[in-house]
């Protein structure tokens, strides 16, 4: 759920097309697994108290599944799905306004659990354990093995927004307040216990969190008006750098693809190095009408970006329509471009084992 006051870049979890297939190419429970045994999820969001989110497949011979999730299960995915992640043989999907984790088979998207959590919103996981910001102001923890909750934090700001696990500490995003009001830290608590260590100060309004292999990054979102959103790193001694000004990032092993899209500007697309700590241009993305997220397929060495389309009536964004990806190289080179459900906002890659 890309609210107003809450654009993130999803990314940190995480591809090509040519054309949409019928619901005849739809996986069934009886077929065994999604076509293609390797390719991406796209988790769509659809509009919050109108349209339902969906969960959509595209292998990696190009081949578009829509609606996986309800095909396989015979129910909708609900209202607001806003984050997922792939661990061991399971995807976890946190659907906001249901209330609760979907836990599905990677392979064949078929329901293995439904956990209840209040108002869950992003997710993270170590080799053991999921972590859950949840907009109740708390942190939850849940057992992979058992796919239970298992503890949860007293609360530690309002609405928690992007969470991170990075050598055995959860970092979360305090972002903003139910006053419109907008946060300044990110909270750090023991992974073992929960127990909140300290706030770190960042700029206005911590949003998506990504832990990679230079260290842990931060996207904040601003305030909308003055306060442009901005790229930070907060390294393994809590002290905070700013780096620009961006709005979306997915990394690869070697650096970040940033999208600044601030409103009423147009976004670009670019490249940093954890080497050299600069950002190059990588791509113009003229086709790119409204990007809404970015993701990398590190096997495959693509790069997606999701967009909304634009409406025919008004000429604006539109939140109530399927959105579409494009597929690029990592050199910029565009692969593909397909259509996808409604609010596309996070980009999953299936891998083979």
């Amino acid at each position: 759920m890309k609210n107003f006051w809450s654009i993130l870049a999803l990314a940190g979890t995480v591809l090509t097309f040519t054309a949409c297939s019928s619901d005849d190419d739809a996986t069934t429970p009886d077929s065994g697994v999604l076509k293609g045994s390797q390719g991406v999820y796209v988790l769509c969001e659809g509009s919050m108290g109108n349209i339902e989110g969906s969960l959509d497949f595209i292998s990696s011979d190009s081949t578009v599944t829509r609606n996986v999730f309800s095909s396989v299960n015979g129910r909708s995915l609900g209202d607001t799905p806003n984050d997922a992640l792939i661990e061991g043989d399971n995807m976890y999907i946190a659907t906001n306004n249901e209330n609760r984790i979907e836990v599905i088979n990677k392979k064949t998207a078929k329901s293995v659990a439904v956990v209840n959590v209040k108002a869950p919103r992003c997710l993270a996981a170590d080799d053991d354990n999921l972590y859950i910001s949840s907009y109740t102001g708390k942190v939850y923890k849940m057992s992979l093995s058992t796919n239970e909750l298992t503890d949860s934090s007293e609360v530690v700001g309002t609405n928690l927004e992007g969470i991170a696990v990075r050598k055995g500490h959860v970092y979360v995003s305090n972002g903003w307040n139910n006053d419109y009001t907008y946060n300044t830290n990110v909270v750090k608590l023991q992974a073992a216990t929960l127990d909140k260590e300290k706030d770190i100060t960042v700029v206005t309004n911590p949003g998506a969190l990504l832990n990679t292999s230079d260290g842990l990054y931060l996207l904040s979102v601003g305030d909308y008006y003055s306060e442009p959103g901005q790229l930070q790193k907060i390294d393994d001694q809590d002290q905070v750098s700013v780096i620009g000004n961006y709005t979306m990032m997915a990394a690869d092993e070697n650096g970040l693809y940033l999208v600044n899209a601030p409103y009423g500007s147009p976004a670009t697309y670019s490249y940093y190095s954890f080497a050299t700590k600069t950002a190059v241009k990588w791509i113009d993305g003229t086709e790119i009408f409204n990007p809404y997220a970015i993701g990398v397929d590190s096997v495959s060495g693509k790069v997606y970006v999701t967009s909304l389309s634009k409406d025919g009536n008004t000429g604006y964004a539109s939140y109530v329509t399927d959105g579409y990806i494009v597929a690029y190289t990592t050199a910029g080179v565009k692969t593909g471009q397909w259509t996808v459900g409604v609010c596309p906002g996070v980009i999953v890659p299936l891998y083979s084992e």
